[in-house]
């Protein structure tokens, strides 16, 4: 058994994985395999960066799909921006109000693989209301002007953009910059893409902090009335803590107002306590986000 690092090269902190064996490899680029983990089961990495772990994506998969879905009423039509693995899909196809989920990604072998080894988080790709696209989701929004209730970005985490709007990249993986989700431009093209107060989630970072910055000095201050982060622990990512991002230009409800028994979703892991943990922040950003705070301090 041998130890392996399986962390983005942008972050710091390394996290080292017992390895007992690899099912399968693509050489891409990007490079994707399939690695048994000692007690955790298989996992997906893309470029040594995991992506998840089959016995902890719950963490990952139901906190970013239902949470920003409590606060929509009624949503038929989604677009997802990268999810090739079907979990968001998975989670999505339980609300009946759903007609249409459209998938952009660039990967077949992302969806192959998924489909292959992980058949439990995968198997909303299989619904009829899905329509699988791969092309560049960067490349697509820029084409497109079709309107949705939820978008969802979910990209891998081993190319972002910098404050200087320098693009970090995967040397082995070169046009991970034009393939880059989370590009700023991305996504101003996709909140375009919204609804009337529909609500645009996309997985951003490891703390609250990095939310705080990410607003206050890009266009999203400008662009979009309403942000809310939300966090979830998920035990595979460094500091055990992940940050996503709602934006909105319809101001978001408060927690109390929100119907958790209205739709009777089968989970895991997401349920109202959950919910109301993941708007948990620590003190020293309590300024920058007031209205949350107070909204928190009444449940």
């Amino acid at each position: 058994m041998k130890h392996r690092r399986l962390s983005s090269l942008n972050h710091a902190i390394d996290i080292s994985f017992q390895t007992l064996k690899t099912l399968e490899t693509i050489d891409g680029p990007p490079k994707i395999e399939i690695i048994k983990i000692k007690d955790n089961g298989l996992c997906m990495v893309i470029e040594d960066d995991i992506q998840f772990l089959e016995s902890h994506h719950e963490s990952y998969h139901e906190v970013i799909t239902h949470t920003p879905c409590k606060y929509i009423d009624n949503f038929k039509s989604i677009l997802i921006l990268g999810g090739g693995d079907g979990g968001i899909a998975t989670e999505l196809v339980k609300y009946p109000s759903v007609e249409e989920i459209t998938i952009i990604d660039i990967s077949k072998d992302v969806v192959n693989l998924s489909k292959k080894y992980f058949p439990g988080i995968s198997f909303g790709l299989l619904d009829p209301r899905v329509n699988i696209i791969h092309d560049n989701g960067c490349s697509w929004v820029k084409n497109h002007d079709k309107k949705y209730d939820l978008i969802f970005i979910d990209s891998t985490d081993f190319n972002f953009k910098h404050k200087n709007e320098t693009t970090i990249t995967q040397p082995s993986c070169p046009q991970s910059k034009e393939a880059n989700l989370r590009d700023l431009d991305n996504i101003n093209l996709a909140i375009d893409l919204l609804n009337e107060g529909g609500i645009l989630t996309f997985n951003h970072d490891f703390s609250t902090h990095i939310h705080s910055l990410y607003v206050k000095e890009t266009f999203l201050s400008q662009k979009i009335a309403y942000t809310l982060p939300f966090c979830s622990n998920i035990p595979y990512f460094p500091g055990n803590r992940y940050c996503f991002i709602m934006c909105s230009n319809k101001k978001f409800k408060k927690f109390n107002e929100l119907d958790f028994a209205k739709s009777n979703i089968n989970t895991k892991v997401y349920n109202r306590n959950s919910h109301l943990a993941s708007l948990f922040i620590s003190k020293e950003y309590e300024d920058f986000f007031p209205d949350l705070q107070m909204d928190i301090e009444k449940c």
